[in-house]
């Protein structure tokens, strides 16, 4: 009896070691899962969508053409200004889009050729925001050139198939679209004065 009491204590025994070291390998599994949670996070950003545009021989020279981009509400307008351009691209570096959102409170901007007579920056095809008196440069990067946008108007980064002559919307550039995200870009140096950060766009 003795004996055979002496053998189920020891079956318990190694059945309770058993027991205990299983608990204790899963306890330290799981410390090194929180571990590992709380270590840099991996943030993958999906790619920006290629859209087809428009057809470079459909472009005219001082006539805007509306898509949307890169969301299907988000407007933006492609324009062939007849001159080389920063950022333009096509053979003659003329051809470029911007989104339309004013960087003010969002009004919708308007395209006004160099010779159009609303324009008061003869000479130089323009933006200009109807709600407050923005007006932007379409011949650089849509940079501020006066009223109440602290910030150009983002551009859409092109891309010319030079076999088939499409042109494709491939990305946004710098700064956020107004209402949709923070704005990490503000070229004009009024920005500094009102406790913002003065970041200048790409020259």
């Amino acid at each position: 009896m003795a004996k055979e009491k002496s053998s189920i204590d020891e079956n318990r025994r190694t059945a309770l070691k058993i027991i205990t070291a299983a608990s204790v390998a899963a306890c330290f599994a799981s410390f090194l899962n929180v571990l590992k949670s709380l270590g840099t996070a991996q943030i993958s950003f999906p790619p920006w969508p290629r859209v087809k545009v428009i057809n470079i021989k459909d472009l005219k020279v001082g006539e805007p053409v509306q898509f949307n981009y890169p969301l299907e509400e988000t407007p933006a307008i492609i324009i062939k200004l007849g001159k080389p351009v920063p950022g333009g691209i096509g053979p003659d570096k003329d051809i470029v889009a911007y989104n339309i959102i004013c960087q003010h409170l969002g009004c919708i901007v308007r395209f006004y050729k160099a010779d159009d007579p609303e324009n008061i920056y003869k000479g130089k095809n323009v933006l200009y925001c109807p709600c407050h008196g923005g007006w932007y440069d379409a011949e650089d990067r849509a940079r501020v050139l006066a009223g109440p946008p602290l910030c150009e108007l983002p551009m859409v980064k092109l891309e010319l198939d030079e076999e088939t002559g499409d042109i494709y919307a491939v990305e946004m550039l710098p700064p956020a679209i107004f209402g949709k995200g923070p704005t990490p870009c503000h070229s004009d140096p009024r920005w500094d004065l009102i406790g913002g950060e003065l970041v200048g766009g790409e020259e």
